[in-house]
């Protein structure tokens, strides 16, 4: 009890999703013939963890 007494001023950092700027969220990104393919930024999930 007493070793987490000492740490109780320190707060523990929680992730942060963001939106993926490459693909606007979706988690698929589109090229200039139209071809699909996942996000390799997010892997295609849309949102990346800070």
């Amino acid at each position: 009890m007493l070793f987490f007494a000492r740490f109780k001023h320190i707060k523990m950092k929680t992730k942060k999703a963001l939106v993926c700027p490459n693909c606007w969220g979706l988690g698929i990104v589109t090229d200039e013939d139209g071809n699909t393919a996942l996000c390799v930024a997010c892997n295609g999930t849309g949102k990346i963890y800070n």
